[in-house]
């Protein structure tokens, strides 16, 4: 067993602790190693001190034999900290200059074990020196706001950092901001725009010194900022103030390319964010928005001084503004706190009234939430949303370190006796914790072993990040287990230096351990110095008319060509604001995945450029290891190649905004009257994708939402949200803009209403451009208030008839977690189904808000007076356990707009059963997913649950074609309770079964299929000029040879087609129409001449398109969720210009149930005729059909997560055993194809590399996987990669029949005949593709004739088909 790939548990096959972290001596010279009361030792962090000299930096974890150290010129021992049984001691020791690390470890009898490292020296450096090949420092249009502006790396010929590093010299138009982290050699340098500064430079050069005592390093660095001295002036046009958005805008006339025009506030001593949303060379529209955090008492004024910033930095306008203070509301104040231990799940319930949302803090023993009302309707009992009777029910343990429950309500602290607990008042113990890396070196396992006397383990946090609780469980329990859990740390990084990794039990009793350097990842960070390749396929693009598409290719020293990097273009706001650190964490950001290209060699990103940017360089980011680097980092790596440039004559990043409201009016409601706000909203260069409004009221914040879309070509609408006020259930209130929100074609994004939620607010967080700016004072002046002549008297929100579980046990360690939740709500004044209620479910572990779930209406409601929800809800695994799970339901509104929520114990004590018993009881294994397998043999992987510790006791069982084979112990290349890596021969069949036994309890079966990868040529092939297919010459001398980016494609003479331009096309009749579902099938005869129509002959040739299924993806490739279709809607939509058919289905989400329609159009064209698609003119043929697959928002469980879109093409005939078949399949013009050939004719399938995702295009990719190939049949799987999407997704594939020039042979290179197979060969065996427990049976080999006429030949197709599917299905 290699013990350095097996990760189980087991003693006798225990791993090294901190793979790849820790430093083995027998791996170091003189053969030394480590001592036996030494378990581990993390990689020495070699800084320079002030001195000139060195500090080591490294943990030691240590048995209770170790005593000291000793024999080590200077520094600090700290005391051993105890880790269970054993104890992490933090070590820091000076080096003098040329000292290598060398010191003794003494054992409890003071014997001595020399260690020495000379691989860690602090290296004589007589002269510290710059080694950067270039030192221009490339600006570029900045839209990620941050205090600083650039952030060049900087390279030393030294390893050893650590020393400060300032600005020598004022005569730069740059300065210096703060130093960023080092790494190895490079140092990053966060650099802002200076002001003021009028002294002119020649060179734009920055000067940086290090202040080392040893060595004084001068550093000079240059910008290509232009001197707009000399240039045309700089001329300020119209200048408009917003306050009321803090907000302005300005023009600005003869803009020079290279210069920046900046905002610089004096009192922030830093930039506010200014931007260029509009303009050309001659005029530039720049937004404002106002720098500063609003405090309880105005602030300002503020001074601006709007820079010119080139060589010099003149001053073009000067302005002032104020901030007001932040508005804020009183807390409740009065609050009660009860404790009732009388079910299976102890609550605290916590109970006040909130008048208009104002309540600061909710604090308790297991959780603080600021702002609790920004989770409405959470905790809202009843009354209306200006005095809301507030009631949360907190699930308590059944332990506690004292006999009180203490909680904070606003300014109000509240405590209870806590009766009927069980006292405990002892930490937890870690015994290890440790980081295994698995198929690549970002994909991580984190594994530790913990224990607890009496209450178990609730939760694990390193750094400040959650990362293991009992839901990662793998064996043991509460009291002592081990936890993992799989990290992509591509993203992400777990630092505890300076930072705490803490273990709680469930009576918040907490173990803090303050590591240096021991338990972080990564230890060794990427050398962005390695990097020797780093280039964008076109480095400069035209994009005055039209996006484009681009890629960055890059590679460095000795890669790891497993390795994953993330890349996004900065081209919106929204995007910046989507990357800033006050949204999200950097492993949940949209990066778009770097990863190595076999057929380059260099590891290579796809992305796309909107159009009409302004010209410059773009703004960009690179992700490795948890930090972002720019245009401005790789400028003194890699130079000019750092630049992605881009020019627009006309640049339009605003986005659409309202240039006109409307409104109905305030009015008296006599009897129903309709409130309306109309809105126009125009834009300029770009099309207007999306408005989304929503009107509310101070007393319904929810409001009326009005969602609209628009096509190509549209600069202007007008909009309006209107909805009727009834005099029955008339309340008064006033209506307000709530929200509104725009987008255009090219993703610039608008909104009013974005409020970033943060503990600690930045000012440097980006703002989103607001659509109303030009009214600045909407919300108090684009109001709509309704009086009522005959006010609601109703003061009571619905009250609950029935309410139901469908289970009060579940086993949330099993594969079957499904809960129903029931409920009927009645009220006389009417229930109001705009208000969706939502179902949390409140357990002990969670914090303030937990899972939760919309309800579903069931009933229609003929008496608008009852409604009946009933909601089907997968319990996430282990959630809720050992103590409970509590269901609670808010958010019932009636049509008076009163409130009603019902928690949990509330409904509890009303004789209604809301709490959960979760148990933990099946002890079976579980598979989840798997990495995708090559068709071709390899490693293979499984990611489950329970897979257990001991290696010894588990079996891998693999049914392929009928033959099983067991893999055990001996096969594993790495194995965990989570997963399991071990490598297969080469299948048989397109797909397999998959089961994990373990002590003889097997699992759930679980069927991988498999993909072919692309065949790539010998790594040894010379360069060449690209050249197209075909025979005798290029493109068979029936097209034009294009070549495009080292690729080449024919494009072809009329009629010929294909992709070396040797197929004719073939005229048959529009195919019949299938009402069930959206398959296509052709049936034809061949030619009996040189004519193109059919014969009268008696081979019979059909093919088939059929779309199997929809998946979601995640990161890891793996199938997480995987849809087939039910049932379809059928509608002819066709028109005399054309025939098109259309197909409407749903998919519901696994777990949110959530719905996405599926709407697929058929189209058959009879000429030819040119369409647009994705900015693309596609040319279709006669007799050939189009497929159009548009898909609503679908609820992706991660931002990280993709799409694919499956189809099944197939192409057949009853011909005789001396037909041959060939697959072919390749790209041209950068579009996917597949042709299925038989004999002379071929079915040919054209997947454009192309998608309208969320309005905008995007690049995207096909897989084509063969599925089955006899001498009469042939056919695959296409599978198209969808990113990931908010609101739709739109494919366009087309499919045709050609005829060959030269018909299959048993000559023909790939070709399947019936006299090349080998005696003994069977008949093609069933061939499906299938992912989770979801089986799909395509299609067999023709093993009977067909029946001559076509219909019945149709017929008998589907038929086999279905009973396939169905057959497999079982």
């Amino acid at each position: 067993m290699n013990r350095h790939n097996n990760i189980s548990y087991k003693p006798s096959i225990l791993i090294v602790l901190f793979l790849f972290l820790t430093i083995n001596l027998n791996l170091f010279v003189n053969g030394q190693t480590l001592p036996s009361f030494v378990d581990s030792m993390s990689i020495p962090k070699i800084t320079m001190d002030n001195t000139g000299a060195c500090l080591a930096i490294f943990d030691l974890l240590v048995t209770s034999d170790y005593q000291g150290v000793s024999n080590y010129s200077s520094g600090v021992i700290y005391p051993p900290k105890p880790i269970s049984s054993k104890s992490l001691v933090s070590i820091q020791l000076n080096l003098p200059i040329g000292a290598i690390l060398s010191f003794n470890l003494l054992d409890t009898l003071s014997n001595p074990y020399n260690l020495e490292f000379p691989q860690y020296k602090c290296y004589i450096v007589t002269q510290l020196q710059v080694t950067n090949p270039y030192t221009t420092i490339y600006s570029y249009n900045n839209k990620l706001f941050k205090s600083y502006q650039m952030k060049p790396a900087i390279r030393y010929n030294s390893i050893n950092l650590g020393f400060p590093v300032i600005q020598s010299s004022t005569n730069s138009p740059l300065s210096l901001d703060t130093l960023a982290m080092p790494y190895d050699n490079v140092v990053i340098l966060n650099m802002q725009y200076k002001y003021p500064f009028n002294v002119a430079s020649s060179n734009n050069q920055v000067e940086l010194k290090s202040t080392i005592n040893f060595n004084a390093l001068t550093t000079l660095f240059s910008t290509d900022l232009e001197n707009s001295v000399g240039q045309p002036s700089f001329e300020v046009g119209s200048y408009n103030d917003y306050p009321g958005v803090k907000m302005f805008s300005l023009a600005v006339n003869n803009m020079v390319t290279k210069s920046r025009v900046i905002a610089y506030v004096s009192e922030e001593d830093g930039p506010l964010q200014f931007y260029p949303v509009l303009g050309n060379n001659q005029t530039v529209i720049m937004i404002g928005h106002y720098l500063g955090i609003e405090e309880s008492s105005p602030q300002g004024p503020f001074n601006v001084n709007i820079v010119s910033m080139g060589s010099v930095a003149p001053p073009l306008l000067s302005i002032t503004y104020s901030l007001p203070a932040k508005t804020t509301k009183p807390d409740p104040g009065s609050a009660q706190l009860t404790v009732v231990n009388t079910y299976s799940l102890s609550f605290g319930t916590i109970t006040s009234t909130i008048v208009n949302q104002g309540l600061s803090l909710l604090t308790t023993p297991f959780f603080t939430q600021f702002n609790p009302m920004n989770s409405f309707p959470y905790g809202a009992l009843s009354g209306k949303y200006t005095s809301i009777n507030y009631m949360i029910n907190l699930p308590l343990s059944k332990f506690a370190k004292s006999g009180f429950l203490n909680a904070k309500l606003g300014t109000i602290t509240l405590v209870k006796p806590n009766p009927n607990y069980s006292v405990d008042t002892t930490a937890p113990q870690l015994y290890d914790f440790e980081f295994i890396p698995l198929e690549d070196p970002t994909t991580i396992l984190v594994r530790t072993r913990v224990s607890d006397d009496i209450s178990g383990v609730k939760v694990i946090i390193a750094g400040t990040t959650k990362i293991l609780d009992v839901g990662d469980l793998v064996d043991g329990d509460s009291l002592n287990g081990v936890y993992e859990k799989i990290f992509n740390f591509m993203a992400y990084r777990i630092a505890t230096q300076n930072q705490a990794i803490i273990v709680f039990d469930n009576a918040v009793n907490g173990l803090s351990i303050f590591p240096n350097t021991m338990f972080t990842w990564p230890q060794v960070f990427f050398d962005l110095a390695s990097i020797n390749i780093f280039y964008f396929d076109k480095q400069n693009s035209d994009i005055s008319v039209n996006g484009t598409w681009n890629a960055l290719y890059f590679s460095y020293n000795n890669p790891d060509i497993t390795r994953k990097f993330g890349f996004k273009l900065i081209s919106t706001y929204e995007i910046a604001l989507q990357f800033s650190d006050d949204v999200g964490t950097m492993d949940t950001r949209p990066y778009d995945i770097a990863s190595w290209d076999e057929s380059v060699e260099l590891f290579k990103v796809d992305f796309y450029i909107p159009p009409r940017l302004f010209s410059g360089n773009l703004d960009y980011i690179f992700q490795v290891d948890g930090e972002d680097y720019d245009t401005s980092t790789f400028s003194t790596l890699v130079g000019p190649n750092a630049t992605l440039t881009v020019y627009s004559s006309n640049a339009d990043e605003m986005p659409p905004i309202v240039n006109n409201i409307t409104t109905s009016g305030d009015l008296i409601i006599l009897e129903n009257d309709i409130v309306f706000f109309v809105f126009n909203i125009t834009e300029d260069y770009n099309d207007i994708e999306s408005i989304n409004i929503t009107i509310a009221s101070e007393l319904d914040p929810v409001g009326y939402r009005n969602e609209f879309k628009f096509g190509t070509n549209t600069k202007q609408v007008s909009v309006s949200v209107n909805f009727t006020i009834l005099s029955s259930v008339c309340v008064p209130q006033t209506f307000y803009i709530k929200e509104l929100s725009t987008r255009d074609s090219s993703g610039h994004y608008a909104n009013s209403n974005i409020h970033i939620q943060s503990i600690i607010p930045n000012m440097y967080t980006p703002a989103i451009f607001n659509p109303l700016y030009k009214f600045s004072d909407y919300l108090t002046s684009q109001l709509v208030r309704v009086t009522c002549s005959s006010p609601s008297t109703d003061t009571l929100g619905p009250t609950i008839m029935d309410f139901k579980l469908s289970t009060n046990e579940l086993d949330v360690s099993s594969m079957n977690r499904s809960v129903t939740v029931t409920f009927e709500v009645v009220d006389l004044s009417g229930i109001s189904t705009r208000h969706v209620p939502i179902i949390y479910l409140e357990t002990y572990q969670a914090s303030y808000v937990s899972a939760q779930f919309p309800a579903k209406l069931v009933r229609p409601i003929s008496n608008i007076s009852l409604a009946r929800y009933s909601t089907d809800i997968s319990v996430p695994y282990m959630f809720g356990y050992p103590f409970g799970i509590g269901v609670s339901v808010y958010g019932l509104y009636d049509l008076a707009l009163n409130l009603q929520g019902l928690p949990f114990g509330l409904l509890q004590q009303s004789n209604y059963n809301a709490i959960i018993k979760t148990v933990n009881t099946y002890n079976g294994p579980i598979i989840e997913s798997s990495y995708p397998f090559n068709a071709n043999g390899g490693t293979f992987a499984i990611y489950g649950r329970k897979f257990g510790i001991d290696p010894t006791q588990v079996i891998v069982s693999i049914v392929d074609n009928y033959v099983t084979r067991n893999y055990t112990q001996s096969a594993f290349e790495q194995f965990s309770g989570i997963y399991i890596r071990f490598p297969i021969p080469k299948p048989v069949a397109q797909y397999f079964e998959v089961r994990v036994i373990v002590n003889s309890t097997v699992s759930n079966t679980y069927l991988v299929g498999t993909y072919t990868p692309p065949t790539l040529p010998p790594t040894s092939t010379p360069v060449n000029p690209p050249k197209c297919p075909g025979s005798p010459s290029e493109c068979s001398g029936n097209g034009n040879c294009i070549v495009n980016e080292q690729k080449a494609s024919c494009q072809c003479t009329k009629p010929w087609v294909g992709d070396d331009c040797s197929y004719k096309i073939f005229i048959v009749p529009q195919p019949s129409v299938d009402p069930n579902e959206p398959n296509s099938t052709i049936d034809f005869t061949p030619p009996a001449t040189n004519s193109q129509e059919p014969s009268e002959e008696v081979i019979f040739y059909t093919s088939l398109v059929s779309i199997l299924s929809i998946r979601e993806i995640q990161i890891d490739q793996t199938v997480l969720h995987d849809y087939t279709f039910k049932e379809w809607m059928y509608k002819d939509i066709s028109t005399n210009q054309s025939k098109i058919y259309q197909y409407l289905t749903n998919i519901t989400h696994e777990v949110y149930k959530s719905n996405t329609l599926v709407n697929v159009s058929i189209e058959w064209f009879d000429d030819y005729t040119n369409i647009s698609f994705a900015d693309q003119i596609i040319e279709m043929t006669p007799s050939s059909l189009k497929y159009r697959i548009e898909l609503s928002p679908y609820q992706f469980e991660k931002s990280t997560n993709t799409m694919d879109i499956r189809f099944l093409v197939s192409l057949s005939s009853n011909g005789s055993d001396e037909s041959c078949s060939l697959q072919k399949q390749g790209d041209v013009f950068e579009n996917d194809f597949v042709s299925l050939e038989l004999d002379n004719h071929s079915f040919y399938g054209r997947f454009i590399k192309r998608a309208v995702v969320d309005g905008r295009n995007r690049l995207i990719s096909n897989t084509i996987e063969s599925l089955s190939q006899e001498n009469s049949e042939s056919s695959a799987i296409v599978s198209i990669h969808i990113p990931n999407f908010e609101d739709s997704a739109i494919l366009d594939p087309d499919f045709s029949i050609l005829i060959n020039h030269d018909p299959i042979t048993s000559d023909t290179d790939g070709s399947f005949c019936k006299s090349k197979e080998n005696s003994g060969l069977s008949k093609t065996k069933i061939a499906g593709i299938v992912i989770g427990c979801v089986a799909f049976a395509v299609i067999t080999s023709a093993t009977t004739a067909y029946i001559i006429y076509k219909k019945k030949q149709q017929k008998n197709l589907i038929k086999k088909l279905n009973l396939k599917m169905n057959a497999l299905d079982k």
